[in-house]
């Protein structure tokens, strides 16, 4: 199996500069059927103040087949 990106939305809410402390955050929201969706933000960790958000939308393929296939279970479980 592998992963193929249906679409990315990135929103920029403040400026990072060069030595800043970030911090990442990143997690599934949800994941069914052929697509799982994927959330990040950055942080400034010393303001605590959100920097940048984004949401990636994928669909999980079949590499045998190399079409979309729906998310197996022991992936599901990773998650």
């Amino acid at each position: 199996y592998y992963w193929v990106m249906l679409s990315h939305y990135i929103q920029y809410k403040a400026e990072a500069v060069l030595g800043d402390d970030l911090l990442l955050k990143t997690y599934v929201t949800k994941s069914e059927g052929l697509r799982s969706t994927r959330m990040v933000e950055i942080y400034n960790r010393n303001t605590n103040k959100l920097l940048t958000t984004s949401e990636t939308i994928w669909c999980f393929m079949s590499h045998k087949t190399n079409k979309p296939t729906r998310i197996t279970q022991d992936i599901i479980d990773l998650f």
